[in-house]
């Protein structure tokens, strides 16, 4: 009946999963380890857990030989562990029914460890390894899994079940699992930039390949330089084409959402898209209504300005 103190001492435990209280980890500081190998098991077991325990169970060098593929065996089809210590529980294992042998049948012969004989010491194997189906199954697949102690192959089975008419879309990457350098604003004007520049161009180029050119000559002719001529005689022509092709692209691009949504982010989304949004998720149709006559005003005061400016009968579209 005395009193001691634990505030000095300090607790170094271990452990093969984090499967643990979260109040006893947050009082933990976590050091985490990988486990072994195939290969570093294997040369662990040759080069120490062997002779450990031949030499804890009285076992001669020359009535035991443990091969290379035996060792391999029991680290995959009878231990599945991230440490050693089931093999050396195993070899251990190996190495006493080799003893009771050697005292109780006599034996001489030195007894030979390999993937053959494994079972007769250690029964069927206990896991599998490595192995996918011998025969294709209706609804399943072959996959690869991620392990504590190592990958595998999984069998997925698909099954059928009475649902509720609803699609759940699986495998979409969250914001933070984005390539950051696209899934921004700037991604989102780059992609819609390739998307939209050939409704720029075809009306553009529709309205510029019927201009004479012997506008431009005339022109020059007359004593204005080549700048002049093309800003005066040459650009105004092209008007038509440059405006319906600013107002095409403006229009699909405030109704775009499909792009916006792929790489724009939460920061990089239109206008369209909140659209859509309200309308299907949080089925908010006020909302949804209102940025909608948002949008259809903006478009009339467009085609007010267009036909005010250029005249809607100017329009070229090819």
């Amino acid at each position: 009946n005395f009193d001691y103190g634990l505030a000095q001492v300090m607790f170094v435990a271990t452990a093969n999963s984090l499967d643990l209280p979260q109040p006893l980890l947050d009082r933990m500081e976590i050091i985490e380890l990988s486990g072994y190998t195939e290969d570093e098991k294997l040369q662990i077991a040759k080069r120490h857990l062997i002779a450990q325990a031949m030499e804890n169970n009285g076992i001669k060098a020359n009535e035991i030989d443990f091969k290379d593929s035996a060792i391999l065996d029991i680290i995959r089809y009878y231990t599945r562990e991230a440490g050693v210590r089931s093999l050396n529980r195993t070899i251990g294992t190996i190495c006493r029914k080799v003893v009771k042998d050697v005292i109780l049948k006599k034996r001489k012969a030195r007894a030979i460890i390999n993937s053959k004989s494994l079972e007769k010491y250690l029964g069927v194997k206990k896991f599998r390894f490595g192995l996918a189906e011998e025969n294709n199954q209706i609804g399943e697949v072959t996959g690869l899994a991620w392990t504590a102690v190592g990958g595998d192959l999984l069998t997925i089975e698909a099954t059928t079940y009475k649902g509720k008419g609803k699609l759940n879309y699986t495998g979409q990457l969250g914001d933070d699992g984005r390539i950051q350098m696209v899934y921004n604003m700037t991604g989102t004007i780059i992609a819609m930039t390739q998307i939209l520049l050939p409704f720029m161009i075809l009306p553009l180029y529709s309205v510029m390949k019927v201009i004479p050119k012997s506008h431009m000559r005339a022109a020059q002719n007359l004593g204005a330089k080549p700048a002049r001529a093309f800003m005066r005689v040459y650009l105004p022509q092209t008007i038509p084409g440059m405006s319906a092709g600013g107002l095409l692209v403006f229009v699909l691009a405030i109704g775009y959402f499909i792009t916006p949504e792929l790489v724009g982010g939460k920061d990089g989304q239109l206008i369209g898209h909140w659209i859509a949004y309200h309308l299907k998720t949080t089925i908010n149709w006020g909302l949804c209504s209102a940025l909608g006559a948002i949008l259809l005003g903006i478009m009339l005061i467009l085609y007010w300005l267009y036909n005010k400016i250029i005249g809607i009968d100017n329009i070229k579209l090819g």
